[in-house]
């Protein structure tokens, strides 16, 4: 993995962990862009792990938890108040 494919995830992971906090803080209540760019990089950081040096790899699975856990409370709390 090149310097500039670090890079870029590092970023990708710092965005998703705003997010996720941004999440949590207004109780699983993000506007719509903000979950799509949410979805979106957790497609991105599951698409790149693979590529991922291993002892990397930990700290992006974790992120990749994290946006979808949120990503599920989000979908779960959104069908509660259908």
């Amino acid at each position: 993995m090149t310097q500039s494919d670090e890079a870029t995830l590092r970023e990708m992971a710092r965005q998703i962990q705003e997010l996720v906090a941004a999440c949590s803080a207004q109780g699983d209540r993000i506007s719509p862009p903000d979950v799509a760019r949410l979805g979106l990089g957790l497609a991105d950081l599951t698409r790149a792990l693979p590529t991922i040096e291993p002892a990397e790899r930990p700290y992006f699975e974790m992120v990749a938890s994290l946006a979808r856990a949120a990503l599920t409370s989000i979908l779960l709390k959104e069908k509660h108040e259908c």
